[in-house]
């Protein structure tokens, strides 16, 4: 007796999403054929600024003035744009897939109406496959990830691209496992899955990395491009570090970016497509030649989108910036957050010493551009190429500045502005693995050598060496006595249980409320890694009243905190109030006085702190959080005695900030109680900085001092007078060549392809 045949159509309604389909009674009603036009590339090259009306324009470019971390920066963009965030847990990328998932079951919705969604699979491959799956079938889809979970990722990183499927990823860079195990900052992980075919984004700051998101997405979704991109900012040193964000306004990314491209999602209904399948040699390579097409176009497409944005919001997005190179004899080349620093020491070197040095920070490190590496590199006689990933692990971008340098001697011949009749020396750098600290000093080491190489002076100049680290094939760090920092700094010291994060980061956000005395800009650091309870935890503020570029380690303070006294000896000790500058101060939190406390110092800390006339204070703030608060959270009362000594903002502004913070973070959950009692701690530290005013040593006045005056130099315009992107681009009829053509958009899609595609395999002419 035969078993009877399975009815699939009826197993399929019984289904629990077709149930869901059949009652919401909806479906999307799409124009196809206007969307195969709103995703044209075409339009980017001939935008007009006067195509936008003035009352539209003036609401996009309103935007908030926002304090976030380099996840939240993401997060504000995702949460807006996106249907879904498919993702697993992985130190840096955590705390944004975790504001997701919170988003996602609030219900949030995004621009456009939709809920949005959060998956979390078992790992990291799983949720690639995961996002693959719901981008084959329309929409919006992301995934966020760093170190291991990126390489993880590689199987299907290759097929997401080679479907064309524009899914953006943001990796918030990190070590990957090796020898041992490092949460913290590297490139080795992006440098390691660059030629899966997804384009590579890498930011310098959260701004940009805010920024380049709806970059990415614009471009991603263009009909001529369709490839996946990865969005990246620096593990930690950008993720969790809090600063000054000019958030995007939702007129400007619903006008910008716009609905998702559902051009290429199946009808599942009527025509049900499967992806992914085999095909045999008469069609792999033509599907390889048109991603190919694809992603020659890209950096073109990318400069277009960017002039678009730049006009509208008067930002000035690079896909590669070029800083003070135009007449520069030597240029670093650099990716990340480490410009910041770079160009500080840029600034100072020209100012205080004549040096022309440049630098050059590819922001599209894939696909390379290569014309404006080469015109950052025009002038150069020595180039320095600084990587955050080791000699072991390939230097890519030594590669892309060779091939640049090659791309400029070949314009020589043809009289190309970036052209040049000789090739420069090239020197090679390893610098902050694992995060270690890469500052100023370093940097100079850096010029320091180029200078040496500039002068033939072979014998002390390095070509391939370490910085930030002792050995024979390092660089030794090179002092700056005339050196003016330009912001405030501060450190705080203790155990994590202690509220040491919590107290820095609140002092952030009330110093960069309302531009706080002129010091609106700050950005806060942590140093701090796999140790937890009873390890020390290091916070760095800076605060200044202009953009801060500087993301290394607070190497002077102006300000050291020791929330717990227990860490005032050792090397901490010796490094932390070692590296206090002239009139800094010194806050401990202990029963003992500061004569007691001074008593007990080694001999060489004691003359320190008589040399430089540092201000020493105690206080007993865990007594104080003791009877106020019921716990050992002394910060309010250590943040209220610091503000009253510097003097940057009056007691009672402070103290009206700090409430603020408190009723958004506390006041609907604990009630007015806990914020009275956060208050009266405060007041505490208030009091006991008027006690000690007999000792004053000058420091009240750090707050009104003048810093180093800074005239601001923009990244060069690529010879055009506007602030442009990247070389003129233009639209060309082989630039069109990478797009597909939806089956939504076709007649008799179906015949079309029996008789262009299965008849001529069939009949042996393909």
């Amino acid at each position: 007796m035969k078993t009877p045949l399975v009815d699939i159509e009826k197993l399929r309604k019984q289904l629990p999403f077709q149930k869901l389909r059949q009652q919401a009674g909806k479906k999307i009603q799409i124009d196809w054929q206007a969307e195969w036009e709103r995703f044209d590339a075409k339009k980017l090259f001939s935008f007009a600024l006067e195509s936008i009306p003035q009352d539209k324009l003036t609401a996009m470019r309103t935007r908030r003035e926002v304090i976030l971390d380099g996840n939240q920066a993401a997060l504000s963009i995702f949460t807006r744009l996106v249907d879904g965030l498919c993702g697993y847990p992985i130190t840096p990328s955590t705390p944004l897939a975790e504001s997701f998932a919170r988003a996602a079951s609030a219900g949030q919705k995004n621009l456009f109406g939709n809920d949005i969604m959060y998956l979390q699979p078992n790992d990291e491959l799983s949720a690639i496959v995961a996002v693959e799956a719901m981008a084959s079938q329309g929409g919006r889809y992301v995934d966020n990830t760093s170190s291991q979970g990126l390489t993880l990722k590689t199987k299907n990183l290759f097929s997401v691209a080679g479907k064309r499927l524009p899914v953006i990823m943001t990796v918030m860079a990190r070590e990957v496992n090796k020898g041992s195990l490092s949460i913290h900052c590297g490139h080795t992980d992006f440098y390691g899955v660059r030629n899966t075919g997804w384009t590579q984004l890498v930011s310098g700051n959260n701004q940009e990395l805010h920024e380049l998101l709806a970059i990415a997405f614009k471009v991603a979704e263009l009909r001529q491009v369709m490839l996946p991109c990865m969005v990246i900012a620096d593990g930690f040193i950008k993720s969790h570090a809090l600063e000054n964000i000019r958030e995007l306004p939702d007129d400007f990314l619903t006008y910008f970016v716009g609905k998702p491209n559902r051009l290429f999602q199946g009808d599942f209904d009527n025509n049900p497509a499967l992806t992914g399948t085999f095909t045999d040699s008469d069609l792999t390579m033509e599907g390889q030649i048109g991603q190919d097409f694809a992603y020659r176009f890209y950096r073109k497409a990318l400069i277009a989108a960017m002039n678009m944005m730049n006009q509208i919001l008067g930002t000035n997005l690079k896909v590669v910036e070029n800083y003070r190179t135009e007449d520069a004899d030597m240029v670093i080349v650099i990716l990340g957050s480490a410009a910041g620093v770079v160009k500080d020491m840029i600034d100072y070197y020209r100012t205080a010493k004549g040096i022309k040095v440049g630098l050059v920070r590819p922001v599209l490190f894939t696909p390379p551009c290569y014309d404006e590496l080469a015109y950052g590199l025009r002038t150069a006689k020595v180039v320095t190429v600084l990587e955050r990933s080791a000699i072991a692990h390939n230097q890519q971008l030594m590669k892309d500045v060779r091939e640049a340098l090659q791309v400029s001697f070949n314009a020589g011949r043809e009289g190309a502005v970036y052209g040049r009749s000789e090739m420069p020396e090239v020197l090679h750098g390893v610098y902050g693995l694992g995060s270690k600290d890469f500052n100023k000093y370093d940097v100079a080491a850096v010029i320091e050598n180029m200078r040496a190489c500039l002068h033939k002076d072979r014998r002390t100049v390095l070509r391939d060496y370490y910085v930030g680290v002792e050995g024979p094939y390092s660089l030794k760090p090179v002092q700056l006595p005339d050196y003016r920092d330009r912001e405030i700094a501060m450190t705080f010291i203790g155990v994590g249980a202690e509220g040491v994060k919590t107290s820095l980061e609140t002092s952030a956000l009330i110093y960069a409320e309302d531009g706080g005395a002129g010091h609106k800009y700050v950005q806060s650091g942590a140093r701090y890694g796999a140790a937890r309870k009873g390890a020390a935890v290091f916070m760095n503020l800076r605060i200044s009243g202009d953009v801060i570029q500087n993301s290394s380690q607070t190497t002077e303070n102006d300000v050291v905190a020791f929330f717990n006294e227990t860490f005032l000896s050792g090397q901490i000790l010796q490094e932390y109030v070692g590296g206090l500058k002239e009139h800094g101060l010194l806050v401990v939190n202990t029963p003992r006085s500061a004569a007691e406390l001074i008593a007990s110092l080694p001999p060489e800390m004691k003359s320190i702190i008589e040399k430089r006339r540092i201000k020493v204070l105690t206080l007993n703030a865990t007594q104080a959080a003791v009877k106020h608060l019921k716990k050992n959270l002394p910060g309010a009362a250590i943040l209220g005695l610091i503000n009253k000594e510097l003097g940057i903002l009056p007691a009672e502004e402070f103290e009206k900030r700090f409430m603020k913070i408190l009723e958004k973070k506390i006041g609907t959950k604990k009630g007015q109680e806990a914020i009275a009692s956060n208050i009266a701690l405060l007041r505490d530290g208030i009091g006991s900085a008027a006690a000690h005013a007999a000792l004053a040593t000058g420091l009240s006045q750090i707050a009104a001092q003048e810093h180093a005056e800074r005239r601001k130099y923009d990244a060069e315009n690529f010879g055009q007078n506007f602030n442009a992107a990247g070389l003129p681009v233009v639209f060309e009829d082989q630039d069109e060549l990478g797009a597909i053509k939806p089956i939504h958009i076709f007649d008799n899609y179906k015949e079309h392809f029996y008789q262009e595609m299965v008849k001529p395999i069939t009949e042996g002419k393909r």
